[in-house]
């Protein structure tokens, strides 16, 4: 979303990333502004996200870009999944929500929280960008919750791109995570869209098979996230 928080900063940029990641096979693209739950006002929030968006749909209008969505990153928080407002964080008006983690928030009460979503409402947690929390002190116990849970788990493209080498993605490619890839792509010189060239490296260093079973996961979580969105899951 154009001039929102720190991905692009004008709707000219927003159609060259979409242009981008068109290039690159993608024909459905879910914008995640980030959400603060310490810093953010949840009316303000959506004011300004929904008139990004409205601002967007209109300069993309016709051009035969990939289809934009609107959702968000919430950053986790104690007691997220109890929250009376939680639904207004996922993924499309759909059952799926995004959360992302500090290293200090993996404790005991998060994965309760965790717990608790899954066995007690109909959201769908997706952890964003797993592999940035490999230097916490609980990261194994992060990545054997997530793996037994069956919690689905999102990678960056650019991640995989810097770290490919490191250690912490050959414990994540061996383990048997539920992976999906994502862009968070930001702006064209600052975490540009390399989900085509990311599929290349996973597809050089660990195999074909992991790079279809990873592009899979990702078709599938993402029809499934459209198809509740498209429901009207939360209306």
């Amino acid at each position: 979303l154009p001039a929102v928080d720190d991905g692009a900063k004008t709707p000219e940029e927003s159609i060259a990333l979409l242009e981008a990641l068109k290039s690159q096979g993608v024909t459905d693209v879910m914008a995640t502004p980030h959400f603060y739950p310490y810093e953010h006002n949840l009316i303000e929030f959506k004011e300004s996200t929904e008139s990004a968006y409205s601002k967007l749909l209109k300069s993309i209008e016709g051009k035969g870009l990939p289809k934009v969505h609107l959702g968000c990153e919430i950053l986790y928080f104690d007691g997220l999944a109890f929250s009376e407002d939680i639904k207004e964080f996922c993924l499309g008006g759909s059952k799926y929500i995004l959360i992302e983690l500090t290293d200090k928030c993996i404790t005991d009460t998060f994965f309760e929280n965790m717990l608790y979503l899954k066995n007690n409402t109909d959201i769908i947690p997706i952890i964003a960008h797993v592999e940035r929390y490999h230097r916490s002190k609980n990261f194994k116990r992060l990545i054997n919750f997530l793996q037994y849970e069956n919690i689905i788990v999102q990678i960056n493209a650019s991640s995989i791109l810097e770290w490919i080498y490191n250690r912490t993605f050959a414990k994540l490619f061996e383990s048997q995570l539920y992976i999906i890839i994502g862009s968070d792509t930001h702006s064209i010189g600052r975490r540009p869209p390399l989900l085509d060239k990311a599929i290349e490296v996973i597809t050089k260093k660990y195999g074909k098979n992991m790079a279809d079973i990873i592009l899979k996961n990702t078709e599938h979580i993402s029809k499934k996230i459209l198809s509740s969105g498209e429901k009207g899951e939360f209306q």
